[in-house]
């Protein structure tokens, strides 16, 4: 049930830090790295290197086209294909039935 909360909540935070930072709120300029900074609260290992090297995963990650489990993309785009394949309206459906792996 909290899934949705978590991308919710990260968002709040960004905005949050957008308005008090328009408003003249400032914070460390060592809040990264400081004794008890957040790298330090995240890993005893402290590996500044590896947070500072340039090679960010985020950059070969894509898009979530459609929201719900990634196990379900294929039956939309399907879906999106007969539809467009067969130039079909809602009212020209009467049922859809679809057969999917047990996992």
């Amino acid at each position: 049930m909290t899934k949705s909360f978590h991308p919710g909540k990260a968002a709040q935070n960004g905005l949050t830090a957008a308005l008090f930072a328009g408003h003249g709120y400032t914070a460390s300029e060592h809040a990264l790295e400081a004794k008890r900074g957040w790298l330090a609260m995240l890993s005893s290992a402290r590996n500044y290197a590896a947070f500072t090297n340039e090679s960010w995963d985020i950059l070969a990650n894509s898009y979530k086209p459609f929201a719900c489990g990634l196990v379900v993309h294929p039956v939309i785009d399907g879906c999106i294909e007969l539809r467009n394949r067969n130039h079909l309206n809602p009212d020209m459906i009467e049922r859809v039935e679809v057969g999917v792996n047990r996992g």
